[in-house]
């Protein structure tokens, strides 16, 4: 921490100051400290003032390899700029899949994609992982998990948070999940644009029903 001053204010409180943080002690008056069985008591104890939330600059930016990157905390090159054709198979209501090799950046570029569309106020997009789903292969099972997963991302999306999905019967899992998607698409209020991510984490009849 850096060296900051300190000063005893009126009321008795010592004041440290830096330019990270503010710390204030009040010293007790004679006596007022109890010394013998249990615990000493103080009248008064340590006070952090709101400038100590940020005790620490921000961490510098480095190259992550563990996850989707967050621009502003990590290097990455521009990520809607490896796929420029994107944004004319959405324009033309087309279906496309990303596929590439493990940690080469699709998650990163589906979300940068979900937040340009919905930011750019043309679109509603929805980022949507599928992996929870994993390994249910049974369809009345695995619909419904991933019905569930739909739903969860709606809750924290910036719009669609805000707004009353009706919710589609989840014991239907042969129309549950379409069911579903046009009841979003209704409440949404523009056109919806929906990436699923980890699609492959799907097998067996949940795979062939979705």
């Amino acid at each position: 921490m850096t060296a900051g001053r300190a000063h005893l204010s009126p009321a008795g409180w010592i004041v440290k100051e830096s330019p990270l943080l503010s710390l204030s002690i009040r010293i007790p008056p004679a006596g007022a400290v109890r010394v013998g069985r249990g615990r000493p008591t103080l009248p008064s104890a340590l006070c952090l003032l709101p400038s100590a939330f940020c005790l620490l600059p921000p961490m510098p930016r480095f190259f992550n390899i563990a996850g989707p990157c967050i621009p502003g905390e990590h290097y990455l090159v521009p990520t809607l700029a490896r796929l420029p054709q994107l944004g004319g198979l959405i324009a033309a209501k087309q279906f496309f899949v990303v596929h590439a090799a493990r940690q080469s950046g699709k998650t990163t570029l589906l979300k940068a994609l979900a937040r340009d569309l919905t930011r750019k106020d043309t679109h509603v997009a929805l980022y949507c992982s599928l992996e929870t789903a994993q390994g249910i292969d049974d369809a009345e099972r695995g619909i419904p998990a991933v019905m569930r997963a739909i739903l969860s991302n709606c809750e924290i999306h910036p719009l669609l948070g805000a707004v009353a999905i009706p919710v589609a019967d989840m014991a239907d899992f042969t129309n549950g999940v379409k069911r579903l998607l046009f009841n979003l698409a209704a409440a949404a209020g523009k056109p919806l644009v929906v990436l699923f991510d980890e699609a492959d984490c799907l097998s067996g009849a949940t795979l062939i029903s979705f």
